[in-house]
Parts: C-alpha cells; structure tokens; sequence
C-alpha cells in the first residue's frame, strides 16, 4: 500500500482523463460526481487537487466530512485506473478561478465557458492515504 501515485500513473492527472470523487451525504450514503482532476506536490507529499462551484452538494459533503475516494480511468486503455482514499486537508478560494482555467483549457481547449456573475470557486486539496493502482490491459 502507497501514499503515493507512482510516477508512470502521473499521465491520468494531466491529460484528458476524469476523475470520479465519492463523498458521503449526511443520510451516509454516497455520492459520486464526475470531475476534473490535477495532482500536485505539498509539504513533501502529494495532493490532489478538485475544483468545484461554491455551495454544490459535493462541497456540503467534504465539509461535513473530509473522508472521499477518487478513482481515475485511462480513456485509451479501460482497465488502466488510480484508485485514492483520502481526507480533504484543505479547501479555499485562493487560486481556485486560476486553477480552473488552467483545467479547462487542459479540458476544453479554451477558457472555462460556463462561469455565472457572482460565482465562488473553491480548490479542494485531497491528502491520499491510500492509492491502488491497476493495469489489465
């Protein structure tokens, strides 16, 4: 078992691939949002970053409790995946608009389209405690 993504799994965080972030509802069952995923390192370790509108369900969740997982599935080879089980260690505005666009024109090609007047953006930096990595193709 590792805290860490191993280097040859990298490419899922900085291509094209989306992540799918499991978070739990205050009833305790879970939830899963497809999302676009960044991974940088922290305090000599690394987090993964999320991205997400101000006030959307999955941001209630992380705040009421930190625990998620993440799964991240190679689009040219399926059964290729990272898997991640972590606690959120941070959550902020600070950057989060910069790093969207970022993520967007990774994603899209072009400048995030979809922003709304008064719209927060929040980063939230996942700290791993466990990631399972797979390659069955």
């Amino acid at each position: 078992m590792t805290t860490r993504i191993p280097d040859d799994y990298l490419d899922l965080f900085t291509g094209s691939a989306f992540g799918h972030l499991a978070t739990v509802m205050a009833d305790g069952s879970p939830q899963v949002t497809p999302v676009w995923v960044a991974v940088e390192e922290r305090d000599g370790g690394q987090v993964v970053l999320v991205n997400s509108k101000q006030g959307r369900l999955k941001n209630r969740n992380m705040a009421r409790r930190p625990r998620v997982a993440l799964s991240v599935q190679d689009p040219e080879r399926p059964y290729r995946y990272v898997s991640v089980r972590g606690v959120v260690e941070s959550v902020s505005t600070d950057g989060a608009e910069e790093q969207l666009e970022g993520l967007s024109q990774r994603y899209l090609g072009t400048a995030y389209p979809w922003y709304r007047p008064g719209e927060v953006r929040e980063l939230f930096r996942i700290r791993p405690d466990r990631v399972v990595v797979a390659d069955f193709g």
